[in-house]
């Protein structure tokens, strides 16, 4: 998770929601993203490896309809929905850096993909929801899905955004970035005390 710079207070609230843990399999070190419920009940999840070695599986008797998500610290009418619980992550960790508000004023939802069913699943859990802010990748099958996800919502009462990463294929390598560049130009507490000297 180091290398995907998610903030410490995101891996922090994920980890106490018991929403994200690691595993082995087969000997490979893997993320483990939950899926939940209306009511917080894990439905199933998604193993990501965590080596260099390539590898993704659903946890068997995982259904799409059941998200990853992280849930607004009270009542919230903004969903931001992204495809993967990595890029979720990501938004929420660019929130904190950015300042651009209360990062637990809204929900982070992964649709596991680019099927908007985990999306329609979350509006019956959360029916209060009003503004869907549409965060999917930056390649044909991202910026092709938000359309038909926009079309779909037609007439449903809600305001739909589209928000693409603004650097990269996907937030995830927006927050790489950011992260990069923020770090070039932090000064460190020795280069302090060097100076001091």
């Amino acid at each position: 998770m180091r290398k995907r710079c998610i903030h410490p207070n995101v891996l922090t609230l994920c980890k106490q929601k018991r929403i994200l843990y690691q595993t082995s399999f087969k000997d490979h070190p893997n993320c483990v993203f939950v899926g939940r419920d209306g009511n917080g009940e894990p439905k199933g999840g998604s193993l990501r490896g965590c080596s260099q070695i390539q590898f993704r599986r659903d946890i068997p008797g995982s259904k799409k309809i059941y998200p990853f998500y992280i849930e607004a610290a009270a009542a919230a009418d903004t969903v931001e929905v992204y495809e993967a619980p990595i890029d979720a992550m990501s938004g929420a960790s660019l929130k904190i850096m950015q300042h651009t508000g209360n990062w637990r004023g809204i929900h982070y939802l992964a649709l596991g993909g680019t099927d908007y069913a985990a999306l329609d699943s979350f509006l019956t859990y959360y029916p209060n929801i009003t503004h869907i802010v549409l965060c999917l990748d930056n390649d044909e099958a991202g910026r092709t899905r938000t359309q038909d996800i926009i079309k779909h919502l037609e007439g449903s009462g809600k305001t739909v955004e589209d928000r693409p990463p603004p650097i990269g294929k996907d937030y995830n390598d927006t927050l790489v970035q950011v992260t990069q560049e923020y770090q070039k130009h932090c000064i460190s507490l020795d280069d302090i005390l060097e100076e001091t000297r």
